[in-house]
């Protein structure tokens, strides 16, 4: 499926990926903004017809679980007093993506992501979430520019919340191998979409 280019921040994401979708073409980009910004520079000339990130993220609120996956509708980068910074990015096929996880028995829900130069912890996680974010990760906001006009998707997994803090090595281990094996599942998904309606899927 060289028409859908799939990004992933870290070496574990990247190897989830592959492992749940083969067919996909997997680039792994980074960790953080400034990898991401020097990233998205060279793939705008890349032949994929979509960019799709995927990878883990934090949840901001205390239901929030390990595993939930978060369709992007929207993400914007946040300076270090968590204030926007820049302009808010849309993202392609929320709703038609969530759906389809829906049906293929993901727990999945579309919302907005806030993307940080560093972690954020405590009491940013709250001021986040009183601004209007669900989640928080460290790229999307800046390879945005490496789409264009093409359509961007943005496939988030959730992997600490403010219960499972990366803090608290004695929860957060269960935590992520809960993220990894929903972050592939989620990649089987995505390219099953994808194999069945073919470009139209990230577009809707």
């Amino acid at each position: 499926m060289s028409e859908i280019l799939v990004l992933a921040p870290l070496r574990l994401e990247a190897a989830m990926i592959s492992w749940g979708a083969p067919s996909l073409r997997v680039h792994r980009v980074g960790m953080g903004a400034a990898r991401c910004t020097e990233a998205a520079r060279w793939l705008q000339h890349d032949p994929a017809q979509a960019i799709v990130v995927m990878g883990v993220c934090g949840g901001l609120a205390h239901g929030d679980e390990p595993g939930e996956v978060i369709v992007a509708e929207r993400v914007w980068a946040i300076d270090d007093a968590y204030a926007l910074q820049g302009s808010e990015v849309s993202c392609a096929a929320a709703a038609t993506l969530t759906e389809g996880f829906l049906q293929r028995g993901l727990r999945a829900r579309t919302g907005a992501i806030a993307c940080s130069r560093r972690i954020v912890h405590g009491e940013g996680r709250a001021k986040l979430a009183e601004g209007g974010a669900d989640a928080v990760e460290m790229e999307s906001a800046w390879l945005a520019p490496a789409a264009g006009e093409r359509p961007f998707i943005v496939v988030r997994v959730v992997a600490d919340t403010p219960r499972h803090d990366l803090r608290r090595p004695d929860l957060v281990l269960g935590s992520w191998l809960r993220a990894a094996g929903a972050l592939r599942r989620a990649a089987r998904e995505l390219e099953s979409l994808t194999r069945e309606r073919g470009i139209a899927a990230l577009t809707g």
